[in-house]
């Protein structure tokens, strides 16, 4: 008997894994823009994607990211632009 109720507990964790999975694989496939598609697309759990997209835009030198901190200092807001800037 004790093994059935283990078992049922466990098919219900597995189920509410799944559901908690597909919600977290929409959100982060609503989220990111169309030309990360390719990086995300073969991925089967949103842990991997959410890995996937982290590796992708971790910074690997100092090179890069003084290029960044560049090209952030030199982005300047329009007089027709709002913060936060929507679209």
């Amino acid at each position: 008997m004790i093994g059935k109720v283990v078992e049922l507990a466990d098919t219900a964790g597995k189920e509410k894994f799944k559901e908690d999975n597909i919600i977290a694989t929409s959100l982060i496939v609503d989220s990111i823009r169309d030309h990360l598609f390719p990086h995300i697309t073969k991925i089967d759990t949103s842990k991997k994607m959410h890995k996937a997209l982290t590796i992708l835009f971790t910074i690997k030198n100092f090179g890069q990211a003084m290029s960044l901190k560049n090209e952030l200092h030199d982005v300047r807001m329009t007089d027709d632009e709002t913060w936060p800037h929507t679209s």
